[in-house]
């Protein structure tokens, strides 16, 4: 089962990771990801945790407007290999100059173990992007659900093994740009 009380991590103006709360560790011991302990990644930018230039802009946008004042919320999903989880994410300015993201448990369910979503190896042959939002993957320009690839698993056999690597459809960045703009934090 998934942490029950919310991931907490808070950035300074450099954008460097100066928080993290219980449930951060929690979290990364429960779904392999040692490297992502809070003694791994405290005072490390932001920055060297996301994945491609959209993203990434979008990320910078979102930090922005609550550097403004303004609080953004949007939901995320975020599977382990036995779990479909969904988030809610609320990113906010507090005391200190410090931007923090509170993610919190909405629902989660069990599956059948997924590899595809087991700690990344990195020399996977097959390398596919995921929305960092909706968590659908990109099979050759086509955005599907991990359920829909899985039916479609057989045309992908003979590959030794599959990675991870995070971006965001395109549904999910007008989505985030719309909330962006609602709060009055477009450029």
């Amino acid at each position: 089962m998934s942490v029950a009380q919310p991931i907490v991590y808070r950035i300074d103006p450099r954008a460097e990771i100066v928080f993290v709360n219980s449930a951060w560790d929690e979290f990364a011991q429960q779904n392999e990801g040692t490297e992502a302990r809070s003694d791994s990644i405290l005072n490390q930018s932001i920055w060297s945790f996301i994945q491609g230039a959209t993203l990434r802009g979008l990320y910078h946008q979102v930090i922005e407007c609550a550097r403004r004042g303004s609080i953004l919320k949007f939901s995320f999903r975020c599977d382990s290999p036995t779990l479909v989880r969904w988030y809610d994410m609320k990113v906010a300015p507090i005391e200190g100059n410090l931007v923090e993201f509170r993610s919190t448990i909405v629902r989660e369910r069990e599956r059948s173990p997924e590899p595809l979503l087991k700690k990344a190896d990195p020399n996977a042959k097959l390398v596919l992007e995921a929305c960092s939002i909706c968590l659908k993957l990109n099979l050759a320009g086509e955005w599907i659900t991990i359920e829909e690839l899985l039916a479609k698993r057989p045309m992908l056999e003979g590959e030794d093994a599959d990675r991870l690597h995070h971006g965001i459809c395109n549904d999910c960045f007008e989505e985030m740009r719309t909330k962006i703009e609602q709060a009055h934090c477009g450029r």
